[in-house]
């Protein structure tokens, strides 16, 4: 984003003011095999915070889970460790 605290207020992590701030968002991808095969993303108990990118990055929870393929404007998932 091209904007820092005057926009966005302080880091959510460090609380202190960010000169170029970033967003992170988290999503978890989730599979039902109960009869009917139902998948997708959900925000379900996930967070969204501002801040430093740095800080955001030591707060992540997991691993980076998928990839867009613009080649083929398909997406790739990876199972969570």
């Amino acid at each position: 984003m091209q904007a820092g605290a005057s926009k966005f207020g302080a880091c959510d992590i460090c609380h202190e003011n960010p000169t170029e701030t970033f967003y992170q968002s988290e999503e978890k991808y989730y599979k039902h095999s109960t009869g009917i095969r139902k998948e997708g993303w959900t925000h379900h108990n996930c967070v969204t915070r501002f801040g430093h990118e740095k800080c955001l990055k030591s707060v992540r929870r997991g691993d980076y889970v998928f990839t867009v393929r613009e080649d083929k404007n398909e997406l790739d998932v990876y199972e969570e460790k």
